[in-house]
C-alpha cells in the first residue's frame, strides 16, 4: 500500500513539475530581438501569457509568431487585468528567441501596447529580484 501511495504521490509531482518550466530550457536568455506585429490572438492563462501575431519580414512576407510570457497569477500582480491586447492591435516586444531556429516563437519580457503604453510580461521582474532575495534572506 505504502509503495503504491510513494508511485502515485511521484506521479503526480512529476507531472507538475513538467507543466511549468523553465524558460532558458526553451529559449536563449543570453540574447534579446525586438518584434512588431499585429496580433491575432490573445491568451491570459497559465501556464503561460500566449500572444499570437503576424510579422512582416524584411522581404515583405507575413511570418506567423506566438509569444510567450509570464503566467497569469503573476501579470495580475503586475497590473494586468487580460483586457490589455485585443486581436487587431499592432504592438512591439522584446524578449528571447527560441533556441529551435525554425520556429517563430519568441519569450517575451516588455511589450509596448497599441495605446503605447509598456508593460512588463515576464514572471520576475530583474529590477526586483535583488530586492526578493533581501526580503527573503530576511525572513530567514
Amino acid at each position: 500500500m505504502k509503495k503504491t501511495i510513494t508511485m502515485l504521490l511521484a506521479a503526480a509531482v512529476s507531472s507538475v513539475a513538467s507543466a511549468h518550466h523553465s524558460a532558458a530550457v526553451f529559449y536563449k536568455m543570453d540574447e534579446e530581438i525586438t518584434l512588431t506585429g499585429k496580433v491575432t490572438e490573445f491568451r491570459m492563462g497559465n501556464p503561460h501569457l500566449r500572444i499570437y501575431f503576424d510579422r512582416v519580414n524584411e522581404d515583405g512576407e507575413t511570418e506567423k509568431w506566438m509569444a510567450e510570457g509570464g503566467s497569469r497569477t503573476v501579470l495580475l500582480r503586475h497590473n494586468w487585468t487580460g483586457n490589455e491586447i485585443k486581436e487587431g492591435d499592432v504592438i512591439t516586444m522584446t524578449g528571447n528567441p527560441s533556441r529551435d531556429e525554425d520556429s517563430n516563437i519568441v519569450h517575451v519580457k516588455d511589450i509596448i501596447l497599441a495605446d503605447g503604453r509598456e508593460m512588463f510580461a515576464e514572471d520576475l521582474n530583474p529590477d526586483n529580484a535583488a530586492r526578493l532575495l533581501e526580503e527573503r534572506r530576511r525572513r530567514d
